[in-house]
């Protein structure tokens, strides 16, 4: 398979991960943040193919994750921000999905020739550390709450707390 083909399989299976997750979930918080998800790795999908054809760089526009997961959790009520998650180890499967895909990307990068693939693959790359950030914060929040919380890591994403 080429990197094309690999990126886009790659896409496909977070798609599928997250239509899954976004179906299963109650609290609200995570629920959004796998349909925003679903939909980013949907838009990847869109945006690669439309560079094999064009084969000239330009960025992405699109809603970062955290703006998206901030309005959800901003309209909720206290107690339901405390609402508990099941299935976490979805959440630590969908983290190591993420850090597969940077790892194609940065791989995909290294073998890059040309500064259109160069920026193509390095823009991936940020939009997978993006994701596996949101995750990994996201599932801190609700695996180790206190903890979360003691370690400053709100300083990130200080309108969680």
């Amino acid at each position: 398979m080429s990197i094309i083909e690999d990126a886009i399989a790659f896409e496909k299976e977070g798609v599928e991960l997250y239509k899954e997750m976004a179906g299963h979930v109650k609290n609200k918080i995570a629920h959004r943040m796998f349909e925003s998800l679903m939909q980013q790795e949907k838009d990847h999908i869109h945006y690669i193919q439309a560079y094999v054809k064009s084969k000239t760089f330009q960025p992405m526009k699109y809603i970062p994750l955290l703006e998206d997961i901030k309005k959800v959790f901003e309209s909720l009520k206290q107690e339901e921000r405390k609402e508990k998650v099941s299935n976490l180890e979805g959440y630590e499967y969908a983290i190591k999905l993420e850090n597969k895909g940077y790892n194609l990307y940065k791989n995909a990068l290294a073998a890059a020739t040309n500064d259109n693939d160069k920026q193509f693959f390095q823009f991936l790359m940020d939009m997978e550390q993006q994701h596996y950030e949101a995750l990994a914060n996201v599932y801190r929040y609700f695996a180790q709450n206190d903890l979360w919380l003691s370690e400053n890591e709100s300083q990130t994403w200080s309108w969680m707390d």
